[in-house]
């Protein structure tokens, strides 16, 4: 993420007034991490993370939903401060030791692939074991029912049919069709739980043969329990949206072997919802409109391929 000089000077002002603030060395050495897209994120010392918003509002909910996290024993950054210097808002929370999956799962064998997945299984049973009575997209938002939440996440994203060309707007109908035939499917109530929302190989980190954290709860939100395989079953369908740039090479190779097998698996009450496709569908949606929304209609086009028109979500998901 390309930085202004106004970001440097109010960075500097608020990494001052953090440590100030909580009683850190103010020569610890700071190391701004380069990769992250919707924050300006930064190793503080050896022991922690500051996060900064850039533009989404994004870091309010996550104190609240990551303390339980933290209280529920899954294995997440603790944050210590979360507060605002002119205008800016940040969290300061542990640094989480490891290496991200993504940077090294092509170099792994089946058994130690199965493994960690059988980990992050575990970790995703903590999470969803925390309830809540309503369901929420983004928090101070809350609504009664499934539906009502999808409802008003779908009303946020605007697309302009007018720029797309004939196949894409072929496309768009064919999801608008789809959600109005099936949408009643997600007409319920009382099944909201935690969900991280961007569950994938580049938040999940691992030291030897353990899974050492979880992390970026940006997206975290109190949804349907299977919601959580809108992200994880698309990274495999298209992991090169996902992961890094220099990473890119080495997953345009990547071909799903046993990853999905693993996950139903070791959690199989994530996929036993007897219309888990037709919910994949609709939650995959606004992903979608998003990216055309962001010009990305290329995605789109290959999404619905997929998801829609050809078999791949059948021999993989269902």
């Amino acid at each position: 993420m390309r930085m202004t000089s106004k970001d440097v000077i109010e960075h500097r002002k608020l990494i001052a007034s953090v440590l100030a603030k909580n009683n850190l060395d103010p020569s610890l050495p700071i190391k701004r991490y380069t990769g992250g897209q919707i924050n300006f994120v930064y190793q503080v010392g050896n022991d922690f993370v500051l996060k900064i918003e850039k533009d989404l509002d994004v870091t309010p909910h996550q104190e609240s939903l990551v303390k339980l996290a933290v209280d529920a024993g899954a294995k997440v950054p603790k944050i210590h401060d979360a507060g605002n210097v002119d205008g800016r808002r940040y969290l300061l929370m542990d640094r989480i030791r490891g290496e991200k999956l993504s940077g090294a799962w092509h170099t792994f064998d089946d058994e130690r692939k199965e493994s960690f997945i059988k980990q992050i299984c575990e970790q995703m049973k903590i999470l969803h074991s925390i309830k809540f009575d309503k369901y929420s997209p983004q928090r101070p938002k809350e609504f009664d029912t499934l539906l009502e939440s999808i409802e008003w996440q779908m009303s946020q994203t605007k697309v302009d049919r007018g720029k797309l060309d004939d196949l894409a707007q072929a496309n768009l109908d064919l999801l608008n069709d789809y959600y109005e035939e099936h949408e009643h499917i997600l007409d319920e109530r009382g099944e909201a739980v935690f969900v991280h929302n961007d569950l994938h190989f580049e938040n999940i980190l691992f030291e030897g043969d353990e899974i050492s954290g979880i992390i970026d709860f940006d997206f975290s939100r109190q949804f349907a329990k299977d919601f959580e395989l809108r992200c994880l079953v698309d990274f495999f369908f298209a992991p090169k949206y996902y992961v890094e740039e220099d990473l890119e090479p080495i997953w345009l190779k990547f071909q799903l072997g046993n990853e999905l097998n693993w996950f139903k698996k070791y959690y199989p009450e994530l996929f036993s919802h007897p219309q888990i496709l037709t919910r994949f569908r609709l939650f995959i949606m606004n992903q979608i409109l998003c990216d055309v929304r962001d010009g990305a209609v290329y995605k789109m086009n290959e999404r619905v391929d997929a998801y829609f028109k050809g078999d791949w979500l059948e021999k993989n998901l269902a």
